[in-house]
């Protein structure tokens, strides 16, 4: 879950949430389709969107595990991180480990970081790159615009998913 975020941009709950149906072929590549499901809300409308997978996600195995998740009849892509009760999200099953992680490898967490850190920097990835247009980054990001008319005159489907795609194969590799 953490390098899904750190290779999209998503919030930790969108990823931790996804359905194995979240996990598309587009053209000759995949992206994560983020959209609501019975078990789990957006943010808000812009959050629906549909974000490109970045090259080592795939490498390392992703689809295969959507595939084996699909098969064995998961309807999640991480049904180990379903919320035990209706008050929790899908973020709290990860959340400990997570903390606990990050706090040995970092020898403590002297920068107060968290999980939104990873997202903090794939925003400030992209902000830094002069070829990446503000709506890409803001579309990945699943934010509206900042004025009335990014807003309005906008395109209800988001950015083209290439332009999205040639963003997301910047990022350098996490590892």
């Amino acid at each position: 879950v953490p390098l899904l975020v750190a290779y999209s941009g998503a919030r930790m709950e969108e990823i931790a949430g996804l359905t194995v149906d979240g996990v598309v072929n587009v053209g000759d590549t995949y992206g994560l389709d983020i959209r609501p499901h019975d078990q789990r809300r957006l943010k808000n409308l812009q959050s629906e969107r549909l974000i490109p997978l970045h090259d080592h996600l795939v490498e390392l195995g992703l689809i295969e595990h959507r595939d084996r998740m699909r098969v064995s009849g998961q309807k999640l892509l991480f049904p180990e991180l379903e919320p035990k009760s209706k008050k929790k999200k899908f973020g709290s099953a990860l959340r400990y480990n997570w903390e606990k992680i990050r706090d040995i490898q970092l020898d403590g967490n002297h920068k107060n970081l968290d999980a939104h850190s990873l997202r903090h920097t794939f925003n400030q990835f992209l902000k830094n790159q002069k070829t990446v247009s503000k709506d890409v980054r803001l579309d990945l990001l699943g934010h509206s615009g900042t004025d009335l008319n990014e807003e309005v005159y906008g395109d209800e489907d988001g950015m083209p998913f290439e332009m999205k795609k040639a963003a997301i194969d910047m990022l350098p590799r996490v590892f």
